[in-house]
């Protein structure tokens, strides 16, 4: 069996008791992009995002949360001029 990662969408069908499938159907999807969306093979179009949040009675921000960006620790600081 394949260990598929418990991603937001993922936890959100199942704890709806929805299908790959019946998700899909619902919000116009193959099952296949389902699958792929819940494994995060590939990010998902607006529309797919709008269709899946609708469906599923959440924001888009709870199924595909946004991360920080992260600084760059290695900043290079202002250059020294050299005489």
């Amino acid at each position: 069996m394949y260990d598929i990662p418990l991603t937001p969408l993922r936890l959100a069908r199942l704890q709806r008791g929805m299908t790959q499938h019946s998700l899909g159907r619902r919000a116009r999807l193959a099952p296949s992009r389902i699958s792929m969306l819940e494994r995060n093979c590939d990010p998902p179009t607006p529309r797919e995002l709008e269709a899946l949040a609708r469906v599923l009675g959440v924001s888009a921000e709870e199924l595909f949360p946004v991360e920080p960006a992260v600084e760059n620790a290695a900043a290079s600081s202002p250059s020294e001029a050299i005489h």
